[in-house]
């Protein structure tokens, strides 16, 4: 940078000395009026072009390379600004579409999760039912059992007593007492009757 100023004080002290070389003869011309006074004379342009040139030239060769390039990087910088804004955007559109993909996957689940409760609870509904069918079943039976074996031991005792009263009924009648034996055989014949009368 130091160079460049260096370079450039050079160039403007050149200028300047070739504008005081320049002649000076018309300064000593008459006053110049209407047009005129917009014209430039040979004596003010060609200094007036030199100093244009070397002013170019410096702004050609220093400034104008450092505005270009500050204007490229900042073309660049928007650009990629820009370029980093619509990939921002696209990742935005994307994250929020993968997000309601997700959502509407999280309420398929759950939706899928309470129908298989549903469907669990009513098969478990079911099975306890059953059971418990089954087990009023299986009371009833066992308690239609117990009942005709209830039945059927009170009247095999009945049955007994009955032979037994009979035998000694009959034994009072006949006026003999009966030998065990006689009684058992009685006995079994009072019952084979009574076998036979209920069947």
């Amino acid at each position: 940078m130091e160079k460049h100023i260096h370079t450039m004080a050079r160039i403007g002290v050149s200028a300047l000395a070739i504008m005081a070389m320049a002649p000076t003869a018309a300064l000593a011309e008459e006053e110049r009026s209407g047009i005129q006074l917009l014209v430039p004379t040979l004596a003010e342009l060609i200094p007036a072009c030199i100093a244009f040139l070397v002013v170019y030239i410096i702004l050609a060769k220093m400034v104008w390379p450092s505005v270009v390039k500050m204007m490229d990087d900042r073309e660049k910088a928007l650009t990629g600004q820009m370029e980093a804004a619509e990939q921002a955007k696209e990742k935005l559109a994307e994250t929020s579409k993968q997000c309601d993909e997700q959502l509407a996957a999280a309420h398929a689940q759950a939706a899928e999760i309470v129908a298989h409760a549903k469907h669990e609870a009513e098969q478990e509904r079911a099975r306890i039912i059953y059971e418990a069918h089954v087990q009023a079943a299986d009371i009833i039976d066992k308690g239609h059992k117990a009942v005709e074996a209830e039945r059927a031991h009170t009247l095999e005792d009945l049955s007994r007593s009955v032979a037994d009263l009979s035998v000694e009924i009959a034994g009072k009648i006949i006026g003999s007492e009966l030998t065990d034996e006689e009684h058992l055989k009685l006995a079994s014949r009072y019952l084979e009757e009574m076998e036979a009368q209920d069947a």
